[in-house]
Order: structure tokens, then C-alpha cells, then sequence
């Protein structure tokens, strides 16, 4: 899709990305209207706005462009979204389509980020019109937003924790704990039946990857207009301890959230809602649950979402955790997540972290594009009753815990958009 946007009207007007080969590639465009005495030379376009030529960047800018005749842009993103500028070499008119090997090496270094924007034929420094390649999955002026329930997501937690009982019509469920071979039995019947209620299709996915301890994972699909490449949103259900409120019940309630906003909605991509087994003995059922749908390409994810632990921020700094450990093809999920962090106004800050500690790196092992949405766990604010039993909704933070399942909620809605 070609979108014609006026630059001279805002000074943040567009996140935009590419597909390619099934990847997106990171892109972030923000006008400014402020001079910068950093800057080697300045292009104003529109009216007043101002793309910045950084002189510390002009450098590595000049060596990766193509040819004389084109133009790279690049954008170096200094705390995510918030005080990203446009980096523009001088020379000529076009954007410069780079490779893949290039793109990984400049993922590599320093936050830089690429986009292809194409100018008209002439550029006039004056013009208000840029021409933008973007499909409709960021253009946040026509995106629906996904409303999250609170109050809603906290049932779904007082279920987890078994402080609620669970109505399946004929059967009162209340869930003991997590951890033990009956109340994950009593768990997966709750998570079956909730996601039959709306109108899911549910399989139960058992494996015998630990031959001590077989498990079990759910999946529900909801069904999208093309028949390959659905989205995983996902999170372990078992636990180290009863309660577990905030490992993972955050997660997997807001799976179940999520799965609830979606249920019925048109999406071109399939999306399938999986409460993984046994991450806490070794990452057990997601790599089982990875082994099974990479058996056929047309069950092969084309993308994995992964929640675990988001639910503690005792300092109220919003920060979070959103790893892809800088991997080529997973960082445009983290791209779409603080994407839609600055058009919802959550208030969420990025914390740079990198582990393999949870269900996401199943997928990496299979090349999918994966990350794990996570509290500052690793930044200094990490839950001070992980894996205890204190571990319990009382020490969430039910704000910060809403903000990232109504993030994650429209990220998701975005992928599954996206053409």
C-alpha cells in the first residue's frame, strides 16, 4: 500500500514497517519541528519540520549507501519510542534498498534502524507531501483499539489463584494450585472450557518430553482468512508454588483476556492462544508444542508472543522487559509492542534485557519470530516473592499489570492485521 501523509501537520506522525520474506523490518519516523546543534545539515520539509543529519552518524551512513543516486534514512532510537530522530544522508534523492545481511549488522549496532521512504522524483526541500510504503497495520489513525477489561482480567486471576471458583454449567472447578498433577488437570479444564465459551477451537496437546513427568498444553485457535502463518500468543500456566499470582497467572489470565476482546472478530492471520506446561522444569511443553506445529509448513507460527511475569512493579516506573536479545527476525515485535505503547499512551518504558529463560526461545530454536513480554524482572524491580508463596494478586500492581495486557492485547490485534 502506497500512503500519501502531509509531514508539515504533526511532529510524530507515523511508525511504520515493511514486510519482506515474511519479516518486518523496524522502521520509525518522527518529524522534528526543533533545531539540533548536533546536527551536520539540516533538510526542512513541510512546514517547519526539520529532518536531523547527525554528524556522529554521517560517517556509517555514507558507507552503507548503494549508489550516488540513492539515499539511506536512517533512525537511531534513543529510549524507544520517545527522542528518535531521522538521520538522512546528503547525497541525491532515493532511498537505498539494503540487503539482509546488512539489516542484521545494522540491527546489531547501536539501536539504528531502517526505512525505506521514497521521495518524489525532485526532491523539493519545501514539499509537503512524503510518499511512505506502509501497510495498514500501523497506520494508528484507522487501527481499532482493543479495550481491556480490568476487571475482567482480575477474574481471570482470582480463578488461576483459586480464589474464585469457575462455572463450567455443570461443574463447579476451583483450582488448588499449579504445580501438582491435579490441580494443573483442574487448570487445563478451566482454560478448555473457557475458550469453548468463546467459541474457540480447543485441542489439548499432550507430549512425553520429560518421560518422568508427561504434560499437556492448550491451544484454542481463532480461525483468520489466510490459512498459514498464525500468531502465538502464549504463556505458561504451571507454577513452583500455590498462588503463583504473578508467575504466571499474569500471563496466562491475560491470554485468556485477550483471547475474549478477539473472540469473533474478522483477522487475516489465525491466531492461537497456548497455555504452555512445564516452563518451570526446563521449557517442556512450549518446545514440545514447537515440535508439533513445525511438522507441516501450514501450521508453522509465523510470529510467537509470549507473556511471563507481568503483573509487579513496586516503584511504579512502568518499565518492562520486551526481549527479542537483538535476534534479526524477532526485533519488529518489540517495534509493533512500544508501537502501539505510544499510540495507546500506556505509559510503558523499555528496560534492555536479554534471556533465554522462558517459552520465546522454544521458538527461536525453529527461526520463528519470538519474544517474551516481562516485568523489570532483571532491571533492579524484580518480584521479591518469585517462587515463594507469598507470590500472591496482593503484591500486584493492577494498574501496570492492565497497562501491559491492554499493550500486548493491541499488538497482538496488530500482527494479526497485518497484510
Amino acid at each position: 500500500m502506497l500512503l500519501r501523509v502531509s509531514v508539515g501537520c504533526v511532529s510524530a506522525f507515523l511508525v511504520s514497517q515493511a514486510f519482506a520474506s515474511q519479516r518486518l523490518l523496524q522502521t520509525f519516523l518522527v518529524a522534528k519541528d526543533l533545531l539540533h546543534t548536533a546536527c551536520l545539515s539540516e533538510i526542512s520539509v513541510g512546514d517547519g519540520d526539520i529532518f536531523c543529519i547527525s554528524d556522529s552518524f554521517e560517517k556509517e551512513a555514507q558507507s552503507h549507501i548503494v549508489s550516488s543516486t540513492q539515499r539511506l534514512v536512517y533512525i537511531e532510537a534513543e529510549n524507544m519510542p520517545v527522542g528518535i530522530e531521522v538521520l538522512i544522508s546528503k547525497n541525491n534523492k532515493h532511498v537505498a534498498k539494503i540487503s539482509e545481511k546488512q539489516m542484521a549488522t545494522l540491527l546489531s549496532d547501536k539501536d539504528i534502524f531502517v526505512m525505506e521512504i521514497t521521495f518524489d522524483n525532485t526532491l523539493n526541500p519545501q514539499q509537503e507531501n512524503l510518499q511512505i510504503r506502509t501497510p495498514a497495520i500501523l497506520k494508528s489513525e484507522e487501527t481499532e483499539t482493543i479495550s481491556i477489561d480490568p476487571n475482567q482480567l482480575r477474574q481471570n486471576l482470582e480463578i488461576l489463584v483459586g480464589l474464585r471458583s469457575y462455572n463450567t454449567g455443570t461443574a463447579e472447578l476451583k483450582i488448588s494450585d499449579r504445580n501438582s498433577k491435579s490441580g494443573k488437570e483442574t487448570t487445563r479444564a478451566v482454560l478448555v472450557d473457557f475458550f469453548n465459551k468463546i467459541n474457540m477451537n480447543v485441542r489439548t496437546q499432550c507430549y512425553n518430553e520429560n518421560s518422568r513427568n508427561p504434560g499437556c498444553n492448550i491451544e484454542a485457535t481463532l480461525q483468520g482468512e489466510e490459512a498459514d502463518g498464525p500468531i502465538v500468543v502464549g504463556a505458561h500456566y504451571d507454577s513452583v508454588t500455590t498462588g503463583a499470582a504473578d508467575d504466571n497467572g499474569s500471563g496466562t489470565a491475560t491470554v485468556m483476556e485477550i483471547a475474549r476482546q478477539l473472540a469473533g472478530r474478522k483477522l487475516k492471520k489465525s491466531v492461537r492462544f497456548v497455555a504452555f506446561d512445564q516452563e518451570e522444569l526446563g521449557l517442556y511443553g512450549s518446545a514440545a508444542y514447537v515440535k508439533d506445529v513445525t511438522s507441516s509448513p501450514s501450521t508453522t507460527p509465523s510470529a510467537a508472543f509470549t507473556m511471563d511475569m507481568i503483573g509487579y512493579d513496586s516503584n511504579n516506573d512502568g518499565a518492562v522487559h520486551v526481549i527479542d536479545c537483538g535476534r534479526s527476525e524477532s526485533t519488529f515485535l518489540s517495534a509493533v509492542f512500544f508501537q502501539q505503547v505510544a499510540r495507546l499512551g500506556t505509559q510503558l518504558s523499555n528496560s534492555s534485557t536479554c534471556t533465554n529463560r522462558t517459552d520465546h526461545s522454544s521458538f527461536w530454536k525453529m527461526k520463528i519470530p519470538a519474544i517474551a513480554v516481562s516485568e523489570n524482572f532483571f532491571g533492579g524491580d524484580g518480584n521479591k516473592c518469585y517462587h515463594k508463596a507469598c507470590d500472591k494478586i496482593e503484591n500486584m500492581n493492577f494498574d501496570y499489570f492492565s497497562r501491559i495486557a491492554q499493550t500486548s492485547a493491541n499488538t497482538v490485534f496488530a500482527l494479526a492485521q497485518a497484510k
